[in-house]
């Protein structure tokens, strides 16, 4: 971790369901980062963890959806790794799965986290897998807010 300060991951106050989507590009990047978010979870007391895969980061906006619409879920955090090539391909990548998330959490009452961790190399993407504990941290926030407000 390069930050000074630990990620104190606050507990839920109700048997939380969460579903993970994750892409599975990138698989030895990607089993890190859900390593990481899952152990954030069961920290914050979240036992109930679904794990869905996907092949890359474009196809995680319809599975969070079908997951949405199932209304099994407290909560959902789509994983995914993107890595900057030669091409526009990443910049098309990286905007369109957000731009797919983003329209899933404004449609639904179940929190999502955009958890697609996108960089320049490899060495950027492996500094960057502990983001699966603030993934996890938003998560729970997010579902103890949305509890409140329901």
């Amino acid at each position: 971790m390069h930050s000074d300060q630990p990620i104190i991951m606050p507990h839920v106050s109700f048997p939380a369901r969460v579903a993970i989507v994750q892409a599975s590009f990138y698989e030895a990047f990607g089993n890190t980062l859900l390593e990481n978010t899952t152990s954030a979870l069961k920290e914050s007391g979240i036992q109930d963890i679904s794990v869905f895969s996907v092949p890359g980061s474009l196809e995680l906006p319809v599975v969070v959806r079908t997951l949405q619409s199932s209304k099994k879920y407290d909560g959902i955090i789509a994983l995914g790794i993107v890595i900057k090539g030669g091409t526009n391909h990443y910049e098309i990548v990286t905007e369109e799965s957000a731009r797919g998330l983003m329209h899933c959490s404004l449609e639904s009452n179940i929190p999502v986290i955009n958890g697609v961790l996108g960089g320049y190399s490899i060495d950027q993407i492996d500094e960057r897998l502990i983001k699966g504990r603030s993934f996890a941290k938003s998560l729970v926030e997010m579902m103890e807010l949305m509890k409140t407000i329901q």
